[in-house]
């Protein structure tokens, strides 16, 4: 159930987070700009950066302190739980002033060094934007609905680098300063606005409502398994076995019990993160620079096809990758009768994206120097390989056992996302001083861009299978991690048996009870096979099973019992499809002969 206003609170944090992000990338947007147009118009030459030093500057110099300020926002969220919406608020505002800060100190900057504080002042800034702003969000909506609101937000990471973007084109023409200027004067304005709804006597939505908490974070979980606080303390202890503390436990068992299992999930989650945001801080760190290289002639058009690409591309694959993963989510709850989705519903749709993304970029490094054939690939990498972020972020609140901890999971996710991210960026800007011929360029730039995409794509896919684990002394089955709730599949099954007068789910061998209402209908023949002929006996009858082969099925449908990740011991059915049905035509198969 979603909050009133919650969509104001929604476009409110879209506006902040652009003009916070657009100030953030606004240094590597504005060292693209050649030094031969004279110091007035170019930052590289004003201060006097080479690569390495300004990969020190856009990597290191804004990056950890941006890691230390998530990871402490992260703490702050989980401090609060669900309550206290207009305090994340008021934390997040003063971040941003002090981002605007630095941004002025940027603009009046003189040498190297001012600029190194101005990004220390940035990063510091700019740190507490996605850990509160994800929560606010979570304040707001459910953990199954949060898909397209975390996409909407999402899309800053792309409107502020498509308006830095611009700022290449102000450079050109008015000098690095007014640019740099002007977003901080729209940064500190939007500020104002925040503060003015906060404050509003008629904008009570951003306000402690009396008595009552919000929507809380955590994931939906049975109430005999998420009952104390200890049980929360619990994740952040390692694990150890109750009979037998000096027997070592394997992995495997350390995987089967919850809290293990949040461990590992949430370290996948966050290598995964820190991958991508490696392959991300190099895109618009470097890319500009690579084409004004490659591409000299030509560095006017890239810098509009570059902010089409971030503005129309990247929100586009966001916002489409929030509600995907959104609608996979809800088709997971409906499936499988869970409270809350699984990981591996929230994870597809970022492991696909992170696959086609790097694939993309492998094409804008290509042998030949064609401009239009390596702006069209640009154009594919933003629009397939940014829909990523919003289902990991839903993930973390879907993961088992979190409960009030996952603003903090949240804010270690960010804090290794930015820590490796400005590792990248350290390591590229070495290469690309050591670069002295074109196909080096190329192959360095390919490396560090494309080589993280597909870590990040492992990683994801490493949390969804750990999710996917039975737990301790839970059978394991062939279906325990299946793709099935998260299609399509499900619904053709669906539409199927209610065509055929049939409910879901399907009777088994194994869940058989005479009372049950997917009874055949009228007319239909007998139950063979080891069932009563009599399927209207009051009498329930006994039966031993012989194995859990379904009784209805189709030819490339099939329903299963598989064992899920929650704490209900009986088993759910999902549609799949695979070869392990029976006939239809075959005697074993009473509905369907």
């Amino acid at each position: 159930m979603r909050q009133p206003n919650a969509k104001i609170v929604v476009v409110i944090l879209l506006v902040l987070g652009t003009l916070s992000q657009c100030s953030q990338y606004t240094l590597s947007f504005l060292y693209s700009v050649s030094a031969r147009r004279g110091t007035k118009y170019s930052l590289r030459a004003a201060l006097d950066l080479s690569p390495s030093l300004f990969s020190v500057l856009a990597g290191y110099a804004s990056g950890v302190p941006r890691a230390l300020t998530q990871l402490l926002a992260g703490q702050l969220g989980s401090a609060m739980g669900g309550k206290l919406p207009w305090l994340r608020c008021m934390a997040l505002a003063g971040g941003l002033l002090i981002q605007v800060g630095g941004g002025i100190l940027l603009a009046l900057a003189k040498e190297s060094r001012d600029a190194v504080v101005a990004q220390i002042l940035i990063g510091l800034g700019s740190g507490p934007l996605y850990p509160l702003g994800y929560s606010i969000i979570s304040c707001y909506y459910e953990a199954k609905d949060c898909g397209t609101p975390n996409g909407v937000f999402s899309q800053t990471a792309y409107f502020g680098p498509a308006l830095a973007s611009l700022s290449v084109i102000i450079a050109r023409n008015y000098g690095w300063r007014l640019a740099a200027m002007i977003i901080c004067a729209a940064l500190f304005v939007a500020i104002c606005a925040l503060l003015t709804i906060v404050f509003s006597s008629s904008n009570i939505y951003l306000k402690e409502v009396e008595g009552t908490n919000l929507i809380d974070t955590s994931p939906d979980i049975d109430d005999d398994t998420h009952d104390t606080d200890e049980e929360d303390e619990a994740f952040f202890r390692s694990n150890k076995q109750k009979n037998n503390p000096t027997k070592p436990s394997t992995i495997s068992e350390d995987f089967s019990t919850p809290d293990g299992r949040a461990l590992a999930i949430c370290l996948c989650l966050a290598l995964g993160g820190g991958a991508r945001y490696a392959a991300g801080y190099a895109v618009p760190s470097y890319i500009p620079y690579y084409f004004e290289i490659e591409y000299a002639s030509r560095s006017e058009l890239f810098s509009t096809a570059n902010a089409v690409a971030i503005f129309a591309c990247g929100s586009t694959s966001a916002l489409v990758g929030g509600a995907l993963a959104q609608m996979l989510a809800r088709r997971n709850v409906q499936y499988t009768n869970k409270k809350s989705p699984t990981v591996f519903s929230y994870a597809t749709i970022p492991i696909i994206s992170c696959l086609l993304g790097g694939i993309c970029t492998l094409f804008i490094f290509q042998k030949k120097n064609n401009f239009f054939a390596a702006v069209v690939a640009l154009f594919a990498m933003q629009l397939f390989g940014e829909a990523w972020l919003a289902g990991i972020v839903a993930a973390f609140r879907s993961v088992p056992k979190l409960g009030r901890y996952v603003d903090a999971a949240l804010g270690i996710f960010y804090t290794t996302a930015t820590m490796l991210g400005c590792l990248n960026l350290l390591f590229l800007g070495q290469a690309i001083d050591n670069a002295h011929t074109s196909y080096r360029l190329r192959f360095t730039m390919a490396a560090a861009i494309a080589i993280p995409y597909f870590f990040a794509a492992l990683f994801f896919f490493l949390a969804a299978k750990i999710a996917a684990m039975p737990k301790k002394g839970e059978k394991r089955t062939d279906v325990s991690f299946s793709w099935c709730a998260d299609t399509t599949c499900g619904d053709f099954a669906n539409r199927y048996l209610s065509y055929h007068n049939y409910s879901y789910p399907p009777p088994t061998k194994t869940n058989y009870q005479p009372h049950a209402p997917f009874l055949p209908p009228k007319g239909d023949p007998p139950l063979i096979d080891g069932y009563p002929a009599n399927a209207a006996s009051d009498q329930p009858q006994q039966h031993q099973p012989t194995d859990t082969t379904p009784l209805l099925g189709a030819s490339n449908i099939g329903f299963f019992p598989c064992a899920d990740d929650d704490d209900n011991d009986n088993p759910t059915f999902r549609a799949r499809s695979s070869f392990l049905l029976r006939s239809p035509g075959s005697s074993n198969n009473p509905f369907l002969s």
